[in-house]
């Protein structure tokens, strides 16, 4: 089954990687009433983008340092009470008589003093006392230490500016005077989304189909990228121009191998926007299973209505002539590929059909 986008996107990507911090987001939303509306209208929007910048600075940290140091207490203690004795020499003096003969001979006496130093010992008693002083030792001492040390830290810095405008210009080509499409653009960055939902429908079926052929500009002007759009949007009914893949299709009588598949309305979408798968299963197992080549079918597209024409006889090849006239099973698988962007692709569940039809191959 063929998968479609939810929605479209066009994207304008930076050198650098992003990183949205500030009004990083804006959304405008117009909502168009089919004949009622103007058929043009713009919308602005405006964001700004960040980036990563890495800058080595100086950071502060805490570190637990212990150091041995010096100290010094008191210590005292009580010396007992004692005799001390010390030896001083003293002077000790005595008169002496001293006699001689005179010149008669007779004694002449005189009296001398006579002094000498004498050893003597003086004692004396010391009582108790507190003998105190300071004695050395070593403490470890743990402290928190402020240090700096370099490290590379992110920082968000402003990029660029971003100004979007886009223009809208809608073609109506479903014949509806009164619809309600609501279109909203997103802008997140410098990318930007577009898409659009019918809320005209009373069922959950949109009525309408919005296909958009979108073109964009950038440019930078110093710190801002001006970022212009211009989408044209040509809303369809979505019954009409999913018919192909909506309404069944009816089986042609066969012609020497030609098998013709008939589509009896209007075909809306352009004949290269139309794919077609083929499974046929014959007597022989499955024969074909693949998608077609555009050189593999002929698809025509009337006023009113269109026609496929496949050779099963080509793709069938040598084995073409032993299973004619043998019963075969085909399938076939229409895939509606928009070459435009359908803006509300996500209201639909699917974009492709199978139509099954069994016959004797002739």
């Amino acid at each position: 089954m063929l998968k479609i986008l939810v929605f479209f996107m066009f994207s304008m990507y930076l050198a650098f990687g992003t990183n949205l911090i500030a009004a990083e987001n804006d959304s405008a939303r117009v909502t168009y009433y089919g004949g009622r509306s103007a058929p043009t209208f713009d919308m602005a929007m405006n964001t700004e983008t960040y980036r990563t910048e890495y800058r080595n600075v100086q950071v502060p940290y805490t570190e637990r340092v212990c150091t041995t140091e010096r100290r010094y207490r008191q210590e005292c203690r009580t010396i007992p009470g004692e005799r001390v004795c010390r030896t001083e020499m003293r002077t000790t003096c005595q008169d002496r008589r001293i006699c001689r003969p005179g010149p008669q001979g007779q004694p002449i006496c005189t009296v001398e003093r006579v002094c000498q130093n004498v050893p003597v010992q003086v004692c004396h008693n010391l009582p108790p006392r507190n003998v105190c002083q300071n004695v050395p030792y070593d403490e470890v001492v743990c402290r928190d230490v402020t240090r700096y040390r370099y490290e590379t830290r992110p920082f968000q810095v402003l990029d660029k500016r971003v100004n979007a405008r886009i223009n809208y210009v809608i073609s109506n080509h479903s014949n509806l005077t009164a619809m309600e499409v609501e279109f909203q653009a997103d802008l997140r960055g410098d990318q930007l989304d577009l898409r659009a939902q019918d809320h005209g429908a009373s069922s959950a079926i949109p009525t309408c189909v919005a296909l958009a052929r979108v073109s964009a500009q950038r440019q930078m002007n110093g710190d801002t990228l001006l970022l212009t759009g211009q989408v044209d949007v040509a809303l369809y009914l979505a019954s009409q121009y999913r018919a192909i893949i909506e309404r069944e299709a009816l089986l042609a009588p066969q012609t020497l191998g030609l098998a013709r598949v008939d589509f009896p309305y209007e075909i809306t979408p352009e004949s290269h926007e139309i794919g077609f798968y083929l499974r046929l299963n014959t007597v022989r197992g499955m024969a074909i299973d693949r998608q077609l080549n555009p050189n593999e079918f002929r698809f025509v597209k009337m006023q009113n209505s269109a026609y496929l024409e496949i050779s099963l006889a080509q793709l069938l090849g040598p084995y073409y002539a032993s299973l004619r006239g043998s019963p075969v099973g085909m399938e076939l698988g229409v895939i509606l590929r928009p070459t435009n962007t359908v803006m509300n692709a996500h209201q639909f569940s699917n974009w492709v059909k199978g139509n099954f039809f069994n016959f004797i191959l002739n």
